[in-house]
């Protein structure tokens, strides 16, 4: 099974289960917004996600 097609049946599930309601479903442009990056806060630590110029996410503490 090829990288592309892993990673399709990846998105399609994870999709299944956000559409069943049991897992929230975030668009990242929207979760990100124009400055491409987000503060999320967890058990009192900061976590900073960011789009690379790749388009990939690296989320860091």
């Amino acid at each position: 099974m090829s990288n592309l097609q892993s990673a399709t049946q990846n998105r399609d599930a994870a999709v299944k289960l956000a559409n069943a309601g049991s897992v929230p479903h975030l668009e990242s442009a929207r979760l990100l917004g124009a400055g491409g990056e987000a503060v999320i806060e967890h058990e009192g630590n900061l976590y900073r996600l960011r789009r690379t110029s790749r388009g990939g996410l690296v989320l860091t503490k």
